[in-house]
C-alpha cells in the first residue's frame, strides 16, 4: 500500500505528516526532527533507518544524519552545500554528492523555485 504521508508518535499523540510538507529530516542523539514547510517541526524517537523505509522516492539521504526532500532543494552549491526551502543550508557528504546529482537529473527536479 502506497501512502503520501508518514505517521510518527510526537509526544503522546500520533501525527500524520504529508511527504510534500517535509523539507528535511535530521537525527541527533536518538531524536529525529522533521522540518516542515512554514517552520513547523515535529520530533520522535524513531531511528532514521526506520523512517527511510517509509519515505517516498522524493527523499535522499545527504549525510549520516540528514535526509532531504528533493522537491525542496533550491540550489546545489559548489562547496557541497544545498539550499532548501529558500534559506536553510545543509552540507552533502562527499560520498553522497554524485548520487544526489544523479537523483536530481533522473527525476528532472528543477533547482529554481
Amino acid at each position: 500500500m502506497h501512502t503520501d504521508y508518514i505517521e510518527i508518535r510526537n509526544r503522546e499523540k500520533l501525527v500524520r505528516i504529508t511527504f510534500d510538507s517535509i523539507v528535511y529530516i535530521n537525527t541527533s542523539d536518538y531524536l529525529t526532527t522533521f522540518y516542515c514547510f512554514g517552520g513547523e517541526t515535529m520530533r520522535c524517537t524513531k531511528p532514521l533507518i526506520k523512517i527511510l523505509q517509509k519515505l517516498s522516492a522524493d527523499f535522499y539521504q545527504i549525510n549520516r544524519s540528514q535526509v532531504v526532500n528533493l522537491k525542496w532543494i533550491n540550489s546545489l552549491e559548489s562547496n557541497r552545500d544545498i539550499v532548501v526551502a529558500g534559506t536553510t543550508r545543509l552540507t552533502v557528504a562527499n560520498r553522497r554528492l554524485k548520487g544526489l546529482r544523479s537523483e536530481l537529473e533522473e527525476h528532472c527536479y528543477t533547482l529554481a523555485r
